[in-house]
């Protein structure tokens, strides 16, 4: 699905390490415009046209590794690893 023109965006994520240790990114965003939204997971090759702000906070001390996990296909995120 490609969003066409200009909408109003937010999102949130999380960059934990995966197994190797390389910071990983897992982010979900909704879109919207004249009262329709489209809502998922954001994917690798998106692109932003002209601006997008983004607002990162971080919560000091927090564990976590994403693991791969075979059933789902996803690096999923197990809070008791570090």
């Amino acid at each position: 699905f490609k969003l066409k023109g200009v909408h109003e965006i937010v999102g949130i994520g999380t960059l934990f390490p995966d197994e190797q240790g390389h910071v990983s990114l897992h982010a979900h965003a909704a879109a919207g415009r004249t009262g329709h939204t489209s809502t998922g997971c954001t994917r690798p090759g998106i692109e932003t046209w002209h601006v997008m702000e983004v607002i990162l906070m971080e919560l000091s001390g927090a564990k976590g590794v994403r693991v791969y996990d075979s059933r789902t296909a996803f690096s999923l995120l197990d809070p008791t690893l570090s």
